[in-house]
């Protein structure tokens, strides 16, 4: 995936509403985006929900979120 720093849940699922799609921001640098992307339909099928997976290689701050990860020797 790339040096992963943290993975965010974003949306709706961070504001404790289930609307069937779950947003999560990896962020981090040098992030396989290709791979990411691939993620998205095998864990769709997985968790019957849609999922959009978004990357950026700065730490988000002004959107509602949930760390779910978080690596700290990056």
């Amino acid at each position: 995936m790339g040096a992963v720093q943290q993975i965010h849940l974003i949306g709706d699922y961070a504001k404790g509403l289930d609307t069937g799609t779950i947003e999560v921001m990896v962020v981090g640098k040098k992030l396989n985006t290709d791979y990411i992307t691939s993620l998205e339909d095998k864990v769709e099928k997985l968790i019957d929900r849609k999922l959009n997976i978004y990357t950026s290689n700065k730490s988000i701050s002004l959107l509602e979120n949930i760390i779910l990860y978080k690596n700290e020797a990056l």
